[in-house]
């Protein structure tokens, strides 16, 4: 697991300290509401052997209450009260609309800082499960130094 972070380090500063961070900001209650029993957790995996491509079963994990209810534990106190705070709220006036189905025309600043929230949410919700982990270590890093999305990203979103 190259991905994963020292145990009881931030995954972005690498500081110690760890709060508990919620996958699903509270403000999403009213537009996501939480009331799943347990919720399911499916990966796949493929195996290319020269030029053929063996799919493999899907693992479904079952996991009891709802997924809008969890918190992981990985990022520290000033990340999570910090920086990370602040792209969120700089985001949420545009989420928001959006949720709402009211939005208009996005600015590109509005698409940045949405953007940046999208990976702010997608670093630590791939935490769940490190078998799939994605994110490098130094795209994490990248991304807490910049609080932009990586170069090799690219974030689409479509009404």
């Amino acid at each position: 697991m190259a991905n994963a972070a020292p145990s009881g380090r931030c995954i972005f500063c690498d500081q110690p300290r760890l709060t508990k961070e919620h996958l699903w900001p509270d403000w999403l209650k009213r537009f996501l509401p939480r009331k799943a029993t347990d919720h399911y957790h499916t990966t796949g995996r493929s195996t290319i052997v020269g030029d053929k491509v063996f799919a493999h079963a899907p693992d479904l994990k079952r996991q009891t209450g709802d997924i809008r209810s969890r918190k992981l534990k990985v990022v520290c106190g000033p990340c999570n009260n910090g920086w990370m705070s602040r792209l969120q709220e700089a985001a949420k006036p545009n989420l928001v609309p959006l949720l709402r189905g009211t939005w208009s025309e996005l600015s590109a600043g509005d698409c940045e800082a949405i953007s940046a929230w999208a990976v702010m949410f997608t670093i630590i919700v791939e935490r769940l499960d490190l078998s799939t982990a994605a994110v490098t270590a130094a795209e994490r890093a990248a991304f807490y130094r910049d609080q932009r999305p990586p170069a090799n990203w690219m974030i689409w979103a479509g009404h």
